[in-house]
């Protein structure tokens, strides 16, 4: 995982989730995100079977969109406090 400038302290945790759920929540973004993923599957799926590196490129495309999407829900993830739970 390539991950430059990732936030340490509890304080850049939770700023950099706050920032991720933002973005993550924005109507704009989701549609981006969302027709740019679709396009490429649509795209993948009328490709030509013999051409290979069409198919690759496509198939990165959508790692590429999947990958910042885990990315987002990761940095949420990080920065949300939790609670332990309690032994009786």
């Amino acid at each position: 995982d390539f991950q430059m400038n990732m936030p340490a302290t509890t304080d850049e945790l939770r700023e950099a989730a706050l920032a991720a759920d933002r973005l993550r929540t924005d109507p704009a973004f989701q549609r981006a995100i969302t027709a740019m993923r679709k396009d490429a599957i649509e795209q993948l799926i009328a490709a030509n079977t013999s051409d290979g590196e069409t198919g690759l490129r496509l198939r990165a495309e959508i790692k590429a969109i999947d990958s910042l999407c885990e990315q987002l829900a990761t940095a949420i993830y990080r920065g949300t406090a939790r609670t332990t739970p309690t032994v009786a």
